[in-house]
């Protein structure tokens, strides 16, 4: 590969480097003669092996999740609209299957983090910021109420953007209905 970069693009080498594409072209012949060590290959997998990669953590996680006795829970996650198999678990991670922790949906979305704040003084809006709540969580319920508002004929999709159109659009982290 770096052969034909050193033969297609000669402009990227400066002028000293383009008179020793010679030298250049056998020190990378060696080297990959030599054979990369594992963490090379770990550096640039092959794409393929990425997706691999990607299976392989998938079924890890679907293995605990039944191991823990969570999947009654992951699959009811994923009946709502936006939820996917990952976000259901981040969701179950973070939380756990009891949600008798939390006396409303309304302590559920301060706790994450994702509740409008409220900062008012003798009248004045001074802003309201979100809490900071748990951001792996927040990040994770703004990412699913994103795939939610990309679901045709849904109510959570009209919902979304009934709330984005009186604010300024991504910078928007959902709250709960």
């Amino acid at each position: 590969m770096a052969r034909i970069v050193l033969l297609r693009w000669p402009g990227l080498l400066s002028a000293r480097a383009q008179s020793q594409v010679a030298e250049i072209e056998q020190a990378l012949e060696q080297t990959s003669a030599q054979g990369s060590s594992p963490a090379a290959d770990s550096i640039q997998p092959q794409p393929h092996g990425l997706e691999q990669q990607i299976l392989d953590l998938d079924r890890d996680m679907q293995a605990k999740i039944q191991q823990a006795g969570l999947e009654p829970a992951w699959e009811l996650l994923q009946s709502v609209p936006g939820i996917q198999p990952r976000g259901a678990a981040s969701i179950l991670a973070q939380t756990g299957a009891d949600m008798k922790q939390f006396p409303s949906s309304k302590y559920f979305s301060s706790w994450a983090g994702v509740c409008p704040g409220h900062n008012r003084s003798a009248g004045n809006n001074h802003g309201s910021r979100t809490p900071g709540g748990n951001p792996w969580l927040g990040s994770t319920l703004t990412e699913c109420a994103w795939a939610a508002a990309a679901i045709k004929n849904s109510y959570l999709k009209e919902k979304f953007w009934r709330i984005v159109g009186r604010s300024a659009g991504q910078k928007l982290r959902p709250s709960s209905p």
